[in-house]
């Protein structure tokens, strides 16, 4: 007689979950790092005692504050958000957008955005078992607004995620087109600001006047990826459901008072960003030098770019035998064929990157 305890226990998993596969992320050790849209600038050394002597004084044995009420007040002061309007915060916005589905999606619920986006929209999609509408862009990385609305309109999805601006295209979505979207469908329409520290263009002033809109932020890309952190500002009445679905203690109390220690000092961590776009005015330079090379704008911390005569795969596998990971889209979407997405690093990051661009583009040519 068979024991019950044998068997494929993988068959228990739902099968919408079973054909999914998990989030990758490539291998770089020993390699510059230009494929995560991480900055290159952590605390600085003047910062660095100042931060470990706090870490020291916590008290790792107990709990954190279930509501980081600490961490919620400078968010509220560095951001300027409103306190009539309700923060709720994350393991990384990644938890946010989990959050989000797990209110609102599941079973027989629509969750639309624009493709190609950020991929985790419609894999969380997939696995509350919702149903994914995405609209394809356009070859130039617009969005076919007439389209989309009309889609909107006929569909009613009961969540609509856009990403301001937008990965992995770097562009913005028309700012008219998001409200015209909170007005036409009754279910929530999510701006996901995670590039916000490099834009500095926010929807978030349309969540007093909208009520189906929400922001979600995070300070991953802020030199802060390692701490997880995300947040969203949304109606009270929102976040009142959200906080139901909310695990408790979901943000750590080393990456709580890591977070009001770099709000504290957001001044240091701004000069970073500062750095950053400077250094992406350089990249785009040169990469805008190449005539078989077309650049497209961005407003975050990367630069997408189309072959327009050399192959995408044989260029990053060029660049990462000469020690530089970026980003291969190329068979991600259909609108991202023979692309590759760069991630603005540090002066030296870059410099290396631009000499083994060059020698591979050489080589692609002979």
């Amino acid at each position: 007689m068979k024991s019950p305890n044998q068997g494929n226990f993988a068959e228990l998993v739902h099968p919408p979950i079973r054909e999914l596969k998990a989030y990758q992320v490539q291998p770089a050790e020993g390699l510059i790092k230009l494929d995560a849209m991480e900055s290159p600038y952590g605390f600085d050394r003047s910062l660095q005692q100042q931060w470990t002597d706090r870490l020291r004084a916590i008290d790792v044995h107990l709990y954190p504050d279930p509501h980081a009420r600490r961490l919620k007040a400078r968010l509220r002061r560095v951001f300027h958000i409103p306190d009539h309007l309700e923060l709720t915060l994350g393991n990384g916005s990644d938890e946010l957008l989990q959050l989000i589905q797990l209110a609102v999606g599941g079973a027989g619920r629509k969750i639309m955005a624009p493709q190609p986006s950020f991929v985790m929209y419609q894999i969380i999609a997939q696995y509350t078992r919702a149903s994914f509408i995405g609209i394809s862009l356009n070859e130039d990385f617009s969005l076919a607004e007439d389209q989309w609305l009309s889609t909107v309109e006929s569909e009613q999805p009961d969540c609509v995620f856009f990403a301001y601006p937008n990965n992995p295209t770097g562009d913005f979505f028309n700012s008219s087109v998001i409200r015209k979207t909170a007005q036409l469908t009754k279910g929530l329409v999510v701006v996901d600001e995670a590039y916000y520290a490099y834009s500095k263009e926010s929807m978030l002033h349309f969540v007093d006047q909208t009520e189906n809109l929400i922001v979600v932020r995070t300070l991953s890309k802020s030199s802060l990826a390692g701490l997880r952190i995300g947040y969203m500002v949304s109606q009270p009445v929102l976040a009142a459901e959200f906080e139901k679905l909310r695990l408790p203690y979901n943000v750590g109390v080393l990456a709580q008072e890591s977070a009001v220690f770099a709000l504290d000092h957001w001044d240091r961590i701004d000069s970073g960003i500062q750095r950053v776009l400077s250094e992406r005015k350089r990249v785009q330079s040169f990469l805008s030098s190449f005539d078989n090379l077309h650049v497209f704008p961005s407003q975050a911390n990367f630069l997408t770019v189309r072959f327009l005569s050399q192959n995408a795969a044989d260029v990053y596998n060029c660049l990462k035998n000469n020690g530089i990971l970026v980003k291969n889209l190329d068979s991600s979407h259909p609108v991202l064929a023979n692309c590759l997405r760069f991630t603005i690093g540090s002066a030296d990051q870059n410099t290396a990157m631009v000499e083994a661009f060059s020698q591979c583009l050489g080589a692609a040519s002979q």
